[in-house]
């Protein structure tokens, strides 16, 4: 992903962290949020589960894990369709 790639905001939540999976971007943030984009122009919302902030997401294998506030964890399968 290019350094100066603008992070994506949604509805007034801050991402906080960008993940590619070889197909697609992931992104999380304030409030929960998480985003995907196969361009990083069009961006979908999708549901994480949370309301706390997710502070960091990374690719590992077919899995995504994303990290928040106050121990939160989210773990979910490359297809986020």
């Amino acid at each position: 992903m290019p350094s100066d790639m603008a992070r994506p905001s949604f509805q007034g939540d801050l991402t906080n962290s960008v993940a590619w999976t070889g197909a697609q971007l992931v992104a999380v943030g304030d409030s929960g949020v998480v985003l995907t984009s196969p361009d990083a122009i069009t961006w979908i919302q999708r549901i994480s589960g949370t309301t706390r902030a997710l502070y960091c997401v990374c690719a590992a294998d077919t899995m995504l894990i994303a990290a928040g506030d106050r121990g939160t964890a989210r773990i979910s399968p490359f297809d986020m369709g």
